[in-house]
């Protein structure tokens, strides 16, 4: 099991170089990056983590899962609950973090200067008010293409942390513990590349600060190492013994 950890700590740490090189270099959110063939791709990754279209992922990548570690029926049913429990939580300290800390989105913070916006006036509105109010102030709104302002409208929650990056992440790092040493490099890897472009969409999009995605890591590193304990230890504890014939 320490292996496991060392494995998720070590790709953490990689995805953490997305969020400290912005700090390092100065990085900082502007409107003008909006408006780019680049920034639409990556406004498609992100909504593969949207509440949306996220179930489809869950649905593929919980199959992924079952075909590459074989388990018997009644493992994979556990394995499937505990999958289900892992996201549930994911996004539950996402909800109570957001409504704890209450910060804005840097995209609203650069409304909000522009157009004088209240901060404590429109978090008193409910959602559709404030989407109804986002609609007419973006209607003047140059320097952002429709289609992100039509994304804007409909994000009107506070920032901090990422729920996009909590779901991929955790996807990604619980791959790395119970995939990698099974030798599913190709698998792995591409879910490393997929949370990279989900948290960098984050970024390029106006949803989130660097600390955001910071944060998030963190919380899918603990998540994916708790599961990775409860699988080795509960569930199917014959599989880490699997992992260390390689």
């Amino acid at each position: 099991m320490k292996s496991v950890m060392k494995q998720i700590i070590f790709s953490s740490m990689l995805l953490l170089t997305i969020p400290s090189s912005a700090w390092m270099f100065g990085w900082q959110w502007q409107i003008t990056h909006a408006d780019s063939n680049l920034l639409r791709g990556l406004f498609e990754v992100t909504q593969t983590a949207s509440y949306s279209l996220g179930i489809l992922p869950c649905i593929l990548l919980s199959a992924c899962f079952l075909r590459c570690l074989r388990f018997r029926l009644k493992v994979a049913l556990q394995f499937l609950v505990l999958l289900l429990i892992l996201m549930v939580i994911g996004q539950a300290v996402k909800i109570v973090m957001k409504n704890q800390i209450k910060e804005l989105r840097p995209f609203l913070v650069y409304l909000e200067t522009k157009y004088h916006i209240k901060n404590k006036n429109f978090y008193s509105l409910n959602i559709e008010s404030r989407t109804v109010l986002l609609k007419r102030l973006l209607t003047s709104e140059t320097n952002a293409p429709t289609w992100l302002k039509k994304y804007w409208q409909a994000e009107t929650g506070f920032s901090f942390p990422s729920g996009h990056s909590i779901f991929a992440t955790s996807w990604a790092l619980l791959a790395v513990g119970l995939l990698w040493s099974l030798r599913y490099y190709k698998t792995v890897i591409f879910l490393m590349l997929w949370s990279s472009g989900v948290m960098i969409s984050r970024l390029l999009l106006g949803m989130h600060w660097p600390i955001d995605i910071f944060i998030s890591i963190l919380i899918s590193s603990l998540l994916s190492i708790l599961s990775c304990w409860v699988v080795y230890r509960w569930i199917d504890p014959i599989l880490l013994n699997k992992k260390e014939k390689f």
